[in-house]
């Protein structure tokens, strides 16, 4: 805050080029930057929690994917500005369904605290994809991915113990 309200914003911060339109500011992507879908866009068998990093050619914005075992780069234009938001840090809600080789996960530094629990923990933990590489005999094999979990011991032994019950909206008669 600035003391006549919102400070001015510079018009170059950490990479971002910023753009005045009348009362709000514009944003383009920067190189570098991580995507994510937050719906599906069917005609390119792109999904609700796909990612992709922002990619620059001749002044072009393009988002490159990983699609099997090939990269694969679309036009930015090409899809809805709505459908693609910033994801360099995201929720363990918005993650699930997805692996990612790293994750860190920091824990709530409260004891009590509604998201301290089995549920998502469990979320966040399986959520580290573990990729195996297998050596020239077949036989021996490294396996790769990490998960660093944030959290004081006593805390993570309360999300372990702590299990939410869910109203499934099923009853019996």
């Amino acid at each position: 805050m600035h003391k006549s309200g919102l400070a001015p914003v510079p018009q170059r911060l950490y990479g971002r080029t910023f753009v005045r339109s009348e009362d709000f500011l514009c944003e383009k992507y920067f190189a570098g930057e991580i995507l994510m879908f937050n719906r599906n866009q069917n005609m390119m068998k792109l999904f609700n929690g796909d990612s992709g990093v922002v990619v620059k050619k001749e002044g072009v914005d393009y988002l490159m994917i990983k699609k099997d075992e090939n990269f694969v780069c679309y036009q930015l234009a090409l899809f809805p500005s709505d459908c693609l938001e910033s994801a360099f840090a995201i929720t363990i809600h918005k993650s699930q369904g997805s692996g990612y080789k790293n994750v860190l996960m920091f824990l709530p530094q409260e004891t009590g605290h509604p998201l301290l629990n089995r549920q998502i923990l469990y979320t966040g933990v399986t959520r580290t994809k573990v990729t195996r590489k297998y050596g020239a005999d077949k036989a021996s094999f490294v396996e790769t991915g990490t998960l660093t979990l944030v959290s004081d011991r006593e805390l993570l032994k309360e999300a372990q113990q702590t299990v939410l019950e869910r109203d499934t909206g099923i009853y019996s008669a």
